[in-house]
This record gives structure tokens, sequence and C-alpha cells, in this order.
């Protein structure tokens, strides 16, 4: 993906290529194996608090920022905590976080790589000067360690639009057809994940926008294909993002992904696939953009969906 974006990314040693130079965490040390990109990564083996304040002073007022990171966990059961927090010139932290997520026990442990994440924070509130990332791992178990890498912050043109983007409500805000929200271990991110088993179905949401004639957003989500049985399976599914008109009738197509997935056989640990996309720039007329996630029937698999991202760039 190329695309144009506000800034550059605002985070000082965003991939610990100088060390733990400009970040605060004295629980972590540099690492220079095995790292996502370049030749540094952040680590610790007991857990803590890693953070970095982040100059926004200069950005205008109540603006929402792009957020990702990778982390990667050896080990069974790694919880991670992250936050951006907002502080005013004195250092104190005002307003609500722009983002603050869970990720489950599991699920670092289960991908046997690095997973990424993509977000997009709430708008900072008026007098933030500085955005402060928090990263706060715990590990309980010996022979277990974390690591970060690639952490970017970029000011963006929206927070994200999808209403429970995780399905920690429930289905609220989404329509589901021969599809439900479960409660998972290992989700991408929270508690739940919507799942459409392996007879097929689809979930979508409609999120309205305003003066979207002419431009592009971001689409990010996590997928995971499990089997529904003890033996290996292959999934596909369909991601959409379709462009409506003030009476609710498709005009375009901004977005159309087809994924592949193999659920493992019995004894291996499914893995999240993240999927990130540039939409085409909506039609003249648009007055919505429906989110659609489809699976067809036959397949072996259930296919899960979790921590879905809509928003303006720029």
């Amino acid at each position: 993906i190329l695309a144009p974006v506000k800034t550059g990314n605002l985070v000082d040693n965003p991939g610990f290529e100088a060390g733990l130079t400009d970040w605060s965490g004295t629980d972590f040390q540099p690492n220079f194996e095995a790292p996502l990109e370049g030749v540094g990564n952040a680590f610790t083996s007991t857990g803590g608090i890693l953070s970095q304040d982040v100059p926004i002073g200069n950005q205008p007022a109540n603006s929402s920022y792009l957020f990702s990171f990778g982390a990667f966990v050896f080990g069974a059961f790694v919880p991670l905590q992250v936050q951006i927090l907002w502080l005013d010139e004195g250092g104190k932290t005002i307003g609500t976080p722009g983002l603050s997520f869970a990720l489950p026990i599991g699920v670092l442990g289960a991908q046997n790589n690095y997973l990424s994440y993509l977000d997009l924070t709430d708008p900072a509130p008026a007098g933030a000067v500085t955005a402060r990332i928090l990263f706060a791992p715990t590990i309980e178990d010996e022979d277990t360690f974390f690591k970060l890498d690639q952490v970017i912050l970029i000011r963006a043109s929206s927070a994200n639009l999808v209403e429970n983007p995780s399905f920690e409500n429930g289905d609220e805000g989404w329509t589901f057809v021969n599809a439900q929200v479960a409660v998972s271990v290992d989700a991408y991110e929270g508690t739940n994940v919507a799942v459409i088993d392996e007879d097929g179905g689809v979930i979508f949401q409609d999120i309205p926008l305003a003066n979207a004639a002419g431009h592009c957003f971001l689409f990010n989500s996590g997928l995971k294909y499990v089997r529904s049985g003890t033996e290996p399976g292959t999934g596909h599914a369909l991601v959409k993002v379709l462009w409506l008109d003030d009476r609710g009738r498709e005009i375009g197509i901004g977005l159309n992904l087809v994924t592949f997935g193999i659920a493992l056989a019995e004894g291996f640990d499914p893995q999240w696939l993240i999927y990130t996309g540039i939409t085409d720039t909506a039609p003249p007329g648009t007055v919505a953009a429906r989110l659609q996630f489809s699976k067809l029937s036959g397949d072996n698999v259930v296919l899960d969906v979790d921590k879905v991202v809509f928003g303006r760039l720029i």
C-alpha cells in the first residue's frame, strides 16, 4: 500500500534502531535478534511498561492519529495493555484516552510470529500538547518474552468511524445473517469476535459519511480461519466497502478483497491474518459506506472477524 498522509511518523526511534533512545522503560532492553523490521526491537522477559511522550503541540487541535505497532511473544500467556494518553503543557493527563485496549492472554503466543495492530485514535482534547504511548505486557512464566517493533503515530483526518469495532457490545451497530458474536480467549482484541460458521453468512455495517465524495478511506481488520472439525481446512471470504446513496442504494465499490486462509489440524493454533486497504475515491452522491464480510457455504472452517477500522487519512 502506498498512500498520502498528513505527517511523517511522529514517533522518535520507532524501530528501536538506536536501542531504547527516546523511550522510557526500566524493564525493557534493546534486542537485535529477529526484529519485525530493520535490526532492532524492544525486549522484556519480566514485563513492565514501555512509553514515549510524542509532541503534538504543533498539530491542529482535536486531531485524530493513526497508530500501529508489531508485537511478538515467545511463550503461551502474555496479555498486553496498550494506551495513548493526552497530556497538557504541565504534563498532566487530560480527557479520556485516545486509545485503550487489551490484547487477550492467548493471542500473541499463538501467533508464532509478529502480529501487527492498526487503529485510529479518538480526537485529542483541547489543550493536549503530548501523546503518551504506553505498552504494558504482563509476564509471569519463565522462558517467556515479549518484543515490540515498528511503532507508528501519524495525524489522520478522522477517528475510527466503525461503531462497536471489536464486537465488545455484541452485535450492536452491525447486521448479522447466519453469524453470531462469541467470547474468545485469543480474540484479536478484547474478549469477543464475530463468527460466520461453515454454512456461510454475512455481517455488515452502514457507516454515515459527511462530504465523502472524492475522498479515499483506510480499512483494516483481523480475520481468522478456524477448523470446524478435527481435520485441517481452507476457507475463502469476501471483504467489501460499498458506497451508498441517500436511499441506501449501492452506487459503487470502494474496496473488494478476496481472502484465503488455512485452518490447521488439531494441535496447531489458528492465526490472525491482518488485512489493510485504501479504498478508491467515493463517487458523488455517497452518504454512507457499507463494510461487508461474507463467507461461502461449504468450507469446513468458520471465520472469525475482529477489530474493524475505517476512517480517513487525509
